[in-house]
């Protein structure tokens, strides 16, 4: 799967597993948060169908690794001024 044109994740797709759907949402959310819609949309095109909750587990996932990115940037940025 390609992030961009410079980065590929390595694609180890578990389509039926729920928790590999929010395992992936983490990743993105955590990695690669600015490509939220196309990597989803990638992962629907190779598993060619996502469930509700499915999807759910994604964007619960990619909120949890995207809110933990956010956590430490304030950090850092707190941190700094000191």
């Amino acid at each position: 799967m390609f992030v961009n044109g410079h980065i590929k994740r390595l694609n180890t797709i578990a389509c039926q597993d729920t928790d590999d759907w929010y395992l992936d949402g983490y990743r993105v959310g955590k990695d690669f948060s600015t490509y939220r819609e196309n990597q989803l949309n990638q992962r629907i095109q190779f598993c060619g169908e996502a469930t509700s909750t499915q999807r759910k587990a994604w964007g619960d996932g990619y909120l949890v690794g995207y809110k933990k990115v956010a956590k430490q940037n304030k950090k850092s940025k707190r941190s700094k001024k000191s």
